[in-house]
């Protein structure tokens, strides 16, 4: 898959509905600080997904 349409999908959705899109096409996202994670919709999540890392703040994409 492209990173563009990587990049447009998790700009278009919160954490929790990428991860399960990501996870739908194979792309195995890996949360990177877990375990500083209480509610993935609002904490800040680091999501790698091949080549690309991804971070959200409050539930929208910070950083790609």
């Amino acid at each position: 898959m492209k990173e563009e349409q990587i990049l447009e999908a998790a700009s278009k959705l919160v954490p929790s509905k990428f991860i399960l899109w990501a996870e739908d096409r194979g792309l195995d996202p890996v949360i990177e600080n877990r375990d500083d994670i209480f509610n993935v919709n609002r904490d800040e999540v680091r999501i790698k997904v091949g080549n690309l890392k991804l971070t959200y703040n409050e539930g929208q994409l910070q950083d790609a």
